[in-house]
This record gives structure tokens, C-alpha cells and sequence, in this order.
């Protein structure tokens, strides 16, 4: 009818009317508690789908070696070197004839090369960090991966109910057909009037087939993205969560990306400094002893590299080129993040708005409505074209409720993915 298309027009012209109050600040955010949780069942699917995903595999794995790694480098460098040596020499025959005295020499020594413990601090911190960035990059797979179910159940949720409502358009179609076919062997309507009524039958059951493959299609993305069983999935909250305009800048220093770049920035660092540390020779110190004949002796030794044929200083400006790097990274990470939070949080306040001003409308079901324009229709007071009209637009009305609903939970999933917020609904720390 007329009326929908001008209330769904209405509706969304008086979304984008009330939108800039909200991005001004002008509404406060909904309250944060316990009530903020979603149910149990849909914070239960969407952890144990995650848990049990590859990547989330992938997440522990890495984090795992990184443990190991970061073992490994708090290890000292060197290990102290043990020295046996020793001879056995006979003398000449003496002039006297007499037996020759054999001379025997023994020694021992120990030798370590230190760093005095500053490079070996350098390195454990760097694998300190190396599990750091490990974790926040599995906080940060997890969180895109938490939103990606949480739209893709929104998908399927959606054309689930879009599909219903073909079901029932073609029930009240085929009811409308019979009456239609009623009349015209009574004579009261024309062959054309039963044409038009199938026509419409026909586009109706073509809107099923479409709506049923779109069904299956967000079946498979589903359950291909969950590993679950499609016949057991959790209702989506009635409400949508309200949230007044963030501190983006704050929010995104928050975010686990944003987060790993500085500890690449602080890894970068921390190379610099061990490359600066790697120009400094790490001496020997050594300590041998031992006999010779019948004297005894103990030797103490020290030894330094020279770094004359590498002396280490392109290390050292590589590293720096390598932080210089590392901080426009973050710099870039941070303008990217800032742009899709500001982005998301503006397109899921329009759609969660359009999508409350549709749900405050009085929007007539297919059946009453069938029923209203069926009786005008018998009386005579509209004709055929006028009734499919008016009921195509009662069905289209109906469906676009369904479709901003899903439009609504897609751009919230991004939003909470943008705004790292998703772990307040699934009640994790």
C-alpha cells in the first residue's frame, strides 16, 4: 500500500533526523550490568564455537611457543669452557751414562666469556614480549572471529524468518487463488481478474524458492564457520544495546591490535638496544693450573675480541630503521582503527534507530490484512490489481522488518568487534 511505503520512508528519514543526536553525545549509554549479559545459551554457542575453532588453535599454539622461545633466551649465552692438557718428554742420555729422567707437565683451566648479565636481560625481556604480542594477537583473532558468528547467526536468523513469511504469503496466495477461481465459475469475476491472481501466485512462489536458497546459503556459512548443528541455535535478545558516543581515541588505545603494535614498538626497542649491546666484546676470563716437573703454576688470563673487521654499527642502524618501522606501524594501525570504530559505531546506531521506529509501528500481519482486503475485495469495493497490490505491499512491509533486524545485529557485531566490547556480552574478564 501507499501507507507502508510511506511509513517505511518515514521511518528511515526519521533515523537519520535523530542519528546526529546520538553522535553528538546527547544520549547516554544504556546500563552496563549484569542485565547487559546476553542469555546463557547464545554466550555459551559463541564461546565454545570459538574455542573449538582453528584459530583458536592456532592462538594457543603460538602463545606456546613463545613460552618456550622466551626459555630459551633467558638462558645464559655461554657456557664455561674446561681445558685438559698435558706432556711427557724424555731427556737426553746424560754424558755420565746415567738413565734419563723423563719431565712431565700437567695442566687444567676453566675459561667463560660474560656479558655480564646485560645481554642476556636484553634477550629475556624480548621474550617477555614475544609472549605478550603472541597473547594479544590471539585476544585479537578471537574478538574478529567472536563477531563473524555473531553476524553469521544474525544472517541465518534472518532469512530463517524471511523464509517463514514466504511460507505464510503463500499461504494466504493460494487461499486467495481458490476464492479467485470460486468466484469465476460463478461468474462473478472475469478471467483476466484469475489470471492476475495467478501471476501473483506464481511470483510468490518464486520468492519462496529465492528465499529458501538464501536460507541454505546462510546455513552453510554458518555451520562452516561454527562447526554446529544448525537445528539447535540460540534466539537473539528482542533488544538491541544502546551506547553513547565513545572517547574513540581512548577506546582505540584499548583495542588488542592497537596494543600489539606497541609491543612490536617496544620489541623494536629492545633490538636496538641489543644491537648497541652487541658492539661491546664480551671478554674471556680464564684461569689455569698445573705442574711442570716439579714446579707448580697458576696462570690468569683475559682475553677481548677486536671489532675491527665488524664492528657491529650497520646492525645497530638496521635496528633503529626496523623501530622507525615498527612506530609508523602503530601510528598507521591506530588511524585505521579509529576510522572503522567511528564508522561502525555511526552505521549500527542508524540501523539499531530504523530499526526501533519499525518495530513502534502498527504494522498489520499478512493474515489480517488478508482477510481485511479479501472482504473488500468480495464486496467489490477494490478490484484484483488493487488487492495484490496492497498485499504485496503489506508482505514487503512485514519482510523489511526481518531484514533491519538483521541489518541491526550485522553492524552490532562490528561495532562490538571495532569497539573490543564484545567481551561485556559474553561476560568474559
Amino acid at each position: 500500500m501507499k501507507i507502508m511505503k510511506k511509513l517505511l520512508v518515514a521511518t528511515c528519514v526519521a533515523a537519520q533526523v535523530w542519528f546526529p543526536a546520538v553522535v553528538n553525545g546527547a544520549e547516554t549509554e544504556s546500563k552496563i550490568a549484569a542485565a547487559t549479559l546476553w542469555p546463557t545459551d547464545l554466550r555459551n554457542f559463541i564461546k565454545t564455537a570459538v574455542e573449538t575453532h582453528d584459530f583458536s588453535k592456532l592462538g594457543l599454539a603460538s602463545i606456546a611457543r613463545a613460552r618456550s622461545q622466551a626459555a630459551v633466551l633467558d638462558q645464559p649465552i655461554a657456557n664455561p669452557e674446561l681445558e685438559l692438557s698435558g706432556t711427557n718428554r724424555d731427556t737426553d742420555v746424560q754424558p755420565d751414562g746415567s738413565k734419563p729422567e723423563a719431565e712431565r707437565s700437567r695442566e687444567i683451566g676453566i675459561s667463560l666469556t660474560t656479558d655480564f648479565g646485560v645481554k642476556q636481560a636484553i634477550q629475556r625481556q624480548h621474550g617477555l614480549l614475544d609472549v605478550a604480542l603472541a597473547e594479544l594477537k590471539d585476544r585479537d583473532r578471537k574478538l574478529e572471529l567472536e563477531g563473524e558468528i555473531l553476524s553469521a547467526l544474525a544472517a541465518y536468523t534472518a532469512a530463517k524468518d524471511e523464509a517463514k513469511m514466504a511460507v505464510r504469503q503463500e499461504q494466504v496466495m493460494g487461499q486467495f487463488i481458490k476464492q479467485a477461481e470460486a468466484l469465476r465459475r460463478s461468474g462473478e469475476t472475469s478471467a483476466t481478474d484469475l489470471s492476475l491472481s495467478k501471476l501473483a501466485l506464481a511470483e510468490t512462489l518464486r520468492s519462496g524458492i529465492e528465499a529458501n536458497s538464501l536460507l541454505e546459503q546462510a546455513r552453510i556459512d554458518l555451520e562452516t564457520l561454527c562447526r554446529c548443528d544448525s537445528t539447535a541455535l540460540p534466539n537473539l535478545p528482542n533488544t538491541l544495546p544502546v551506547f553513547a558516543r565513545p572517547d574513540f581515541k581512548k577506546l582505540v588505545a584499548g583495542l588488542p591490535s592497537v596494543r600489539a603494535s606497541g609491543i612490536s614498538v617496544k620489541k623494536a626497542a629492545v633490538g636496538v638496544r641489543a644491537a648497541k649491546a652487541g658492539r661491546i666484546p664480551d671478554p674471556t676470563f680464564s684461569l689455569n693450573g698445573g705442574t711442570e716437573g716439579k714446579a707448580k703454576f697458576v696462570t690468569v688470563g683475559l682475553s677481548i675480541p677486536l671489532p675491527v673487521l665488524r664492528s657491529g654499527s650497520s646492525e645497530v642502524r638496521a635496528a633503529e630503521a626496523e623501530r622507525l618501522e615498527a612506530e609508523q606501524e602503530e601510528l598507521a594501525e591506530r588511524f585505521v582503527r579509529k576510522r572503522q570504530a567511528m564508522s561502525s559505531f555511526q552505521s549500527y546506531e542508524l540501523a539499531r534507530r530504523t530499526h526501533e521506529l519499525w518495530r513502534t509501528q502498527s504494522i498489520t500481519s499478512i493474515e489480517e490484512q488478508s482477510k481485511v482486503l479479501g472482504r473488500l475485495w468480495r464486496t467489490g469495493e477494490i478490484g484484483t490489481t488493487e488487492y495484490l497490490v496492497k498485499i504485496k505491499e503489506t508482505i514487503e512491509a512485514t519482510k523489511n522488518g526481518v531484514r533491519l533486524k538483521g541489518q541491526a545485529w550485522s553492524a552490532l557485531s562490528r561495532w562490538l568487534i571495532d569497539s573490543n566490547k564484545m567481551p561485556l556480552f559474553l561476560g568474559e574478564k
